[in-house]
């Protein structure tokens, strides 16, 4: 697309406007609004070929940064570190570059990042940087300007650029409207296409390859000064393939592209598809010729994510830019929170069943422990996520790790299976060394009736609901004799249950709560009701009837249900809703109302809470 805008404007001597741009952006059906120039000064950013003559006018640049021989470029190569990798939910915490003069260095850049949010543990172990460190640092919104001034006329260069250059574009797109504008390298593209022999082309991988010494790693500056080592040596097995060609910045940047691959941007959307999309939170479908949902996303800043989709379509991957050269329309649903636009997404995909969405993508990842107590012999297990059968779930833990130890653990202390599958018992069967142990009963050989099995699991379950009271004497009177391993890691495991447990009710099936939102048409309430873990409803009230039949439908359904009642809804809103219960609304749009199904005074008092609300906002 920026090719085709660049031969028109090649045509026209005088330059052209952002009108007759958008028409060939959007067949011929373009208009110059606001809208329209800001999607044109954006998709024409890191081009310098042209440039924006006076407000709404375009013109060719007669020298530019493409045509410079690589020997003589300015290059900003830089590394970000973040709170995650997870671009709408990461957080700078570190930058770290350094600006190259062809091959000489000019000048460094490092400033740590106050991210606004915590660093999580495993990010904080990764790379050094502590909440205490950033606590003292500028917020990105002081540190942005300092890093595109130190950058202004260079190639951006990053491993994994994809994620980087996003990550910038998106604080500088959202903290001054514009994006960085700068063209982009990535060497990891590079590497893939100079190099296809390399089975990995990660910068510890490269690094090994060029027999380069590697600083310490983890670290902004230190991983920016390796990624600008293996640029060196990726433009010099550039250059050896043609010794007499003069390399310039145009063939450098062409060079990360497979042509073979490379495929033309076409937007084939209206502009008006993309200029009715609201500015704040929502969920966004992507539509086909047929009307057939190809992607369902959300995003708190709903236009923002979805231009996006088409301002980077260099750093997409074939399959990305297959679906946006499928997408003819762009739908969408406005809502209040974070919460509502999560919840909708799983509605959405699990009815319309996208093709380009990948399965259990959308949802929170968790770790949970699992008993099946409707199995005929329930085991204990650790999961990523709550299922549809009725089960008990302990968490959401922190890691994988924590809920296999805690599942191990809680398993031996009640004498209840682990192993996988259905059991049928038999009396010829050999117990496993659990059973040895004494930390299973060993219901495959017999050695427990189901009756008394299923007693152990009631005491299991009665424990759960009981929040775990007394778990440390439990575990203590475990045999651990001759299990070391097992010693040190249930013990650390009971450390952090403890911990867990004194703060929030573990047991997912005794959450009940109201998570009470902003609607998004501002003049009502988005509630989701909650029961025993699973979402009853979740609806938006706009009058004081809404609110009454909402707590009516709460009373209605009995307080004592069998584990994961009422089943009313998909696996997929309890888990999004106990994964957000646990992070205690960490956007504050959201208020959590607890809720007791049998108590008739606690719900009129609700009631009468969201009434309140209602008359205030209607």
């Amino acid at each position: 697309m920026r090719d085709r805008l660049h031969s028109h404007l090649l045509t026209c001597t005088e330059g052209s406007s952002t009108g007759r741009l958008l028409d060939l952006v959007f067949d011929g059906c373009g208009r110059d609004t606001e809208f329209g120039r800001s999607f044109v000064r954006a998709l024409l950013a890191d081009d310098p070929r042209v440039a924006e003559i006076r407000p709404g006018f375009w013109k060719v640049v007669d020298e530019h940064l493409f045509a410079v021989p690589v020997s003589e470029a300015p290059f900003v190569v830089f590394d970000l570190e973040t709170t995650g990798l997870k671009g709408n939910d990461a957080g700078i915490t570190e930058i770290g570059a350094i600006r190259l003069q062809g091959s000489q260095e000019v000048g460094r850049f490092e400033q740590l990042v106050n991210p606004g949010v915590p660093i999580p543990p495993y990010v904080a172990k990764l790379t050094g940087i502590t909440d205490a460190m950033v606590s003292v640092a500028p917020p990105i919104e002081d540190v942005l300007d300092s890093f595109i001034t130190f950058a202004r006329g260079a190639v951006l260069v990053a491993h994994n650029a994809a994620f980087d250059v996003a990550m910038l574009e998106s604080e500088s797109r959202r903290l001054s409207g514009r994006p960085v504008g700068l063209p982009s390298l990535c060497t990891i593209k590079l590497a893939k296409q100079l190099l296809p022999e390399l089975s990995k082309t990660s910068l510890d991988a490269l690094a090994e390859h060029f027999a380069v010494e590697v600083p310490l790693r983890h670290r902004a500056l230190a991983d920016a000064e390796l990624t600008a080592m293996v640029l060196q040596r990726l433009i010099a097995a550039l250059a050896s393939r043609d010794a007499d060609a003069q390399l310039d910045v145009q063939a450098l940047l062409a060079a990360q592209d497979d042509s073979g691959q490379r495929r033309r941007m076409e937007i084939c959307v209206s502009q008006d598809s993309l200029e009715r999309l609201p500015p704040g939170p929502g969920v966004y479908r992507f539509v086909g010729a047929d009307g057939e949902a190809l992607f369902v996303g959300r995003s708190p800043a709903l236009r923002e994510r979805v231009v996006r989709h088409f301002l980077d379509f260099d750093h997409l991957s074939g399959r990305q830019r297959s679906m946006m050269a499928e997408t003819r329309d762009i739908e969408f649903i406005e809502c209040g929170s974070g919460l509502e636009a999560a919840l909708v997404e799983a509605r959405e995909i699990r009815l319309r069943e996208p093709s380009y969405n990948r399965p259990g993508k959308h949802l929170p990842r968790g770790s949970y422990v699992k008993i099946n107590v409707n199995a005929r012999f329930p085991q204990v297990s650790a999961s990523s996520r709550i299922g549809n059968e009725r089960a008990l779930y302990l968490g959401p833990l922190k890691g994988k790790a924590l809920a296999s130890d805690a599942a191990e653990m809680l398993a031996a202390v009640f004498g209840l299976r682990t192993c996988e599958g259905s059991l049928k018992p038999r009396a010829d069967a050999e117990s496993c060394s659990l059973g040895d142990k004494g930390w299973c009963s060993s219901p495959c050989d017999g050695s427990v009736s189901r009756g008394a099995y299923m007693k152990q699991v009631a005491e299991a379950g009665a424990f759960l609901r009981n929040n775990g009271s007394g778990l440390r004497e439990k575990v203590q009177k475990l045999d651990l004799s001759g299990s070391s391993g097992a010693k040190s890691r249930f013990s650390a495991a009971v450390r952090r249950l403890d911990r867990f447990r004194k703060h929030v009710q573990w047991l997912v099936n005794a959450y009940s709560y109201l998570a009470v939102a902003p609607a998004s048409s501002g003049d009502g309430l988005f509630v989701a009701a909650v029961l025993e873990g699973r979402l009853l409803t979740a609806r938006t009230l706009r009058c004081e009837d809404d609110a009454k039949a909402l707590i009516e439908m709460v009373a209605e359904v009995s307080p004592k249900g069998s584990p994961g009642r009422p089943p009313r809804e998909d696996a997929d809103a309890a888990t999004i809703l106990s994964e957000w219960r646990h992070r205690n609304a960490d956007e504050r749009a959201e208020e959590l109302w607890a809720l007791e199904a049998g108590h008739r005074e606690q719900l009129h008092e609700l009631e009468r809470r969201l009434c309140r609300q209602l008359s205030v906002l209607c």
